[in-house]
């Protein structure tokens, strides 16, 4: 008898910067012409992506949609920054947004920037609750 397989909701985690890495690649694919924002948007991508896939494959177990505090994850680039998927996401779309010059795409990554602020705070709001002065020791030592 075969045994299934139940996927478990942190699994998915990857899913997300696969997505963006295709995207990126279809993007530059589509409009890239050698302009000097191109490097500069090219750089910013690829250094966002870096940083979405290392925050997304260190959180491990304790990814999640919406914002709660199952863990306190304090390695690996959790140990310099406190919300480094918000912080690669946020670079890739400000790379998206040099090398299209879209004015949706614009807009849309002002907004993702300014909502990841705002689950910033909320998860912070959650963490401290949980962890108190050990979140506060943390928070003291991490950029955002």
């Amino acid at each position: 008898m075969l045994k299934q397989r139940v996927i478990k909701h942190y699994q998915i985690r990857n899913v997300y910067p696969l997505i963006g890495t295709i995207i990126s690649g279809i993007f530059f694919f589509f409009y890239w012409n050698g302009g000097f924002n191109r490097f500069i948007s090219l750089f910013l991508v690829i250094l966002g992506l870096i940083i979405w896939w290392v925050a997304s494959i260190t959180l491990g177990k304790y990814f999640s949609i919406m914002p709660k505090a199952s863990g306190l994850v304090q390695t690996g680039i959790y140990s310099k920054i406190r919300n480094p998927i918000y912080v690669g996401v946020s670079l890739t779309g400000i790379g998206w947004a040099v090398l299209t010059q879209n004015s949706l795409l614009i807009l849309l990554t002002f907004a993702t920037v300014v909502s990841s602020f705002v689950r910033a705070k909320l998860e912070e709001e959650k963490l401290f609750k949980k962890f108190g002065k050990k979140y506060l020791d943390y928070k003291e030592k991490t950029w955002f």
